[in-house]
């Protein structure tokens, strides 16, 4: 049959236009986070004449302003204030020129944005924010549709709180989330298809973003006049995919990982995981790092889960070490805390296990706090009081989940004040513990007196061992190591506070009456002026030093290869630079922490003791080693090894995960800055 050439012609053509359009519609429907309208404050200052081109600065001190054009899309921003000392500034954003910044923050304090969602749905939040350490903690997301009706979006008092002190930029952004608020309003028909949507940023609550002077670690003070908060690169989306704007699961700790300690004043982001070969600039932050940045932490510990020493899979305990008033009392005691290292919020889920003066942990001395460590057979640790000049001993529980399970109790402090020191600023400075076993902890005192502590359950007291020989310049900070797992010697350092030449490592032997192997290692000469903190040493005798950074540049890490290998003749060159801070701008007392895994041994046996039972469900469970995988491992070889292997169960079947959970609970009673890819 013959057809005709224009029907044909005709017809494919309906074809090609259908198929395009349903192309174009499918694409359509598919499409996320396409933005509706959005603000960076760059070049669109606020209304009115008395503001002058260059933006904020420019405008009047007042109330509230308005008309702060949206920089793409319909829209325009304002905020309130109750206050009419308000200024309203334009400092640097979230990797761009402006942000909007305001002070003199009160509760009910607002910053608001309007647009239209006409013709669209599945509407989306996203904005970063950032305020002072004096600046205001708490903030709520609110909508309406009218302009005077406001809505909470979330049943709670707050759903934002911004970081104090960000490390923002005009061209450098922080981590991807750290900063960054995303709101899904997908649930919430009514900003769908609106001739005006407003969204509000509101002040719900007087605490301050971060620690104020004169209050305690973890507790925040009262908002400050001076006290500001900023928001950049806020946006509207429609089709909005939230997962776009979640940090994927961070990067959990491996053996031979370093946690860097900085003790910074932003308080919430002083956290860093660290992992590289151990040679020049080696070290780099791997990807996605997430949570790992998320709190308060100086000297820092891996506990010693099931045996192990430093054990990546066990809690990460650290020091928050306070704050003083003039030049040597402390204003607020040091805090000590528990942190998870598995499971998909490492850090984030935290525990204040105690802050020193409070009642419930008396006698200890009202104090700040410093060389964090924890005994072998993970019962106890030990600080020094910096202020109080003595060493800490409290008893430790690990709990039964990582983060938020652990507990100390039975503080008590040696009666003699031998840590004394002072720096260059004429306040005390860092000082180092260690264990020698589990009834015996080590601190070295920058006076070069190294003492054993003798700990009973009622007390510990002092002895002096050995006297080492102090650099040319008066140390102000030490630091102690000892891990059998690494080297059969105690590794020790002295240092000055700042660009002075008292960098020196000593190596010690313990069966000797802590004897200096080979000489003391002058390390300054190779090291620019920084000045060490803490060390710790990886499982092939790499040794890690963390540095107070001299000048404006971020705070440092560096490595001496294979230090163990020949601690009688180890070449102070040999130090190297091996990571460089990629947020923190100062760190004047840091620390850090490599961490070890367990033995390679039978799969499954999590406490390293050559059995299988229920004593490693236990361990898994707290810590989901390896995930799925690791209880498969568990349950496969359930009963392999010596005596006692699948105890504690009657020889039933192996429990399923739910079951088995019960079962436990019955025992129980209930360089350059870069990251890796």
């Amino acid at each position: 049959m013959r057809l005709n050439l224009s029907l044909m012609v005709k017809a494919w053509t309906i074809v090609a236009i259908t198929l395009a359009a349903a192309a174009f519609f499918s694409a359509q429907a598919s499409a996320t986070n396409d933005t509706i309208s959005s603000w960076t404050f760059e070049g669109n200052p606020p209304g009115g004449a008395s503001c002058g081109a260059t933006g904020f600065p420019a405008c009047p001190v007042g109330t509230g302003i308005s008309g702060i054009t949206a920089t793409s899309g319909p829209g325009t921003a304002s905020a309130l204030h109750a206050s009419g000392s308000t200024v309203f500034s334009n400092p640097a954003g979230n990797g761009s020129a402006e942000s909007f910044s305001t002070d003199h923050f009160a509760v009910g304090d607002y910053y608001q944005f309007q647009t239209s969602t006409t013709g669209f749905s599945n509407i989306g939040l996203v904005f970063d924010q950032g305020s002072s350490n004096t600046g205001p903690r708490d903030f709520k997301v609110q909508y309406s549709t009218d302009g005077s009706t406001f809505l909470d979006f979330a049943n709670n008092a707050y759903s934002v709180q911004p970081l104090d002190t960000p490390g923002w930029g005009a061209t450098t952004a922080v981590p991807t989330g750290l900063d960054t608020f995303a709101f899904n309003l997908t649930s919430i028909p009514a900003v769908n298809n609106a001739a005006s949507v407003y969204f509000r940023l509101t002040q719900t609550g007087t605490a301050t973003a971060g620690p104020a002077t004169g209050w305690a670690p973890g507790v925040e003070g009262p908002v400050q006049a001076a006290g500001t908060s900023r928001i950049d690169n806020v946006t509207v989306y429609r089709s909005f995919d939230s997962t776009a704007f979640v940090p994927a699961a961070p990067v959990l700790p491996q053996a031979g990982d370093v946690v860097f300690g900085l003790n910074t004043p932003r308080s919430k982001a002083s956290i860093e995981l660290v992992r590289g070969p151990s040679t020049a600039c080696g070290g780099a932050e791997p990807a996605p790092f997430g949570p790992w940045r998320t709190m308060l932490q100086k000297s820092v510990r891996f506990d010693n889960l099931g045996g192990t020493l430093h054990n990546v899979h066990g809690n990460l305990l650290g020091i928050g070490e306070g704050a003083t008033s003039g030049t040597s009392s402390a204003n607020n005691g040091g805090s000590i805390w528990s942190s998870a290292t598995q499971g998909t919020a490492p850090f984030a889920n935290r525990q204040l296990l105690a802050t020193t003066g409070s009642t419930a942990l008396l006698p200890v001395t009202k104090t700040r706090l410093s060389g964090l460590s924890v005994s072998p057979d993970n019962s106890k640790i030990a600080v020094v009081g910096i202020d109080s000049q003595k060493v800490i001993v409290y008893d430790y529980t690990a709990g039964n989940s990582l983060g938020t399970g652990a507990s100390l109790a039975n503080a008590r402090e040696t009666p003699t004040t031998d840590m004394t020191v002072t720096n260059s600023g004429g306040t005390s400075s860092s000082q180092g513990t260690a264990w020698l076993n589990n009834s015996t902890a080590l601190a070295l005192a920058t006076s070069g007196n190294l003492y054993e502590v003798a700990v009973t359950p009622t007390t510990v007291t002092s002895t002096q061992k050995a006297s080492l020989t102090l650099p040319s310049i008066t140390p102000t900070a030490s630091a102690l190591y000892y891990n059998t797992a690494a080297s059969p010697y105690v590794w020790a350092t002295l240092s000055g506070f700042s660009g002075s030449a008292a960098n020196t490592l000593y190596v010690l032997d313990p069966a000797n009456n802590y004897a200096v192997v080979g000489t003391p290692y002058d390390l300054s000469p190779y090291m620019g002026g920084d000045t060490a903190r803490e060390i710790a040493l990886n499982k092939e005798g790499d040794l890690f030093i963390s540095t107070f950074t001299t000048g404006p540049t971020s705070a440092k890490i560096y490595v001496l290869k294979d230090a163990a290998d020949t601690p009688a003749s180890l070449n102070p060159a040999d130090a190297a630079l091996w990571y460089t801070s990629t947020g923190v701008p100062f760190s004047s007392n840091n620390g850090l922490d490599v961490g070890y895994a367990a033995a390679a041994g039978i799969a499954g046996d999590y406490n390293n003791d050559g059995k299988v039972n229920a004593q490693d469900y236990v361990i898994w469970r707290k810590t989901n080693i390896n995930g799925p995988a690791g209880y498969t491992a568990w349950r496969s070889n359930f009963g392999t090894g010596g005596p006692g292997s699948g105890s504690g169960l009657g020889g039933a079947s192996v429990p399923e995960p739910t079951s088995a959970l019960l079962l436990v609970l019955g025992l129980f009673g209930f360089c350059s800055r870069r990251r890796s890819a």
